[in-house]
């Protein structure tokens, strides 16, 4: 069985938010797709207390997605789409 992170303090946890607090509510694009997102917030997974990105797909915003911050971080790009 893998074993566990230790539990993030509210302090660590409020830093790691800190660093991304201005990300939210603007438009990134999917740097394969060249698909048009808008960030909608920051969370916490309960599980892991892993920063996690929510955001929607702009053509389609009742899709709503949850991914690792520093995937989104890896994957997305300030910006509009050209499309």
């Amino acid at each position: 069985m893998a074993e566990k992170a230790p539990k993030k303090t509210h302090s660590e946890m409020l830093a790691e938010y800190a660093t991304y607090r201005k990300w939210p509510n603007r438009n990134y694009i999917h740097t394969g797709s060249g698909e048009s997102y808008y960030l909608l917030n920051l969370a916490f997974d309960v599980n892991t207390q892993e920063l996690t990105a929510v955001y929607s797909f702009n053509a389609m915003p009742q899709f709503k997605f949850t991914r690792p911050m520093s995937e989104f971080v890896e994957k997305f790009t300030e910006g509009h789409s050209a499309r």
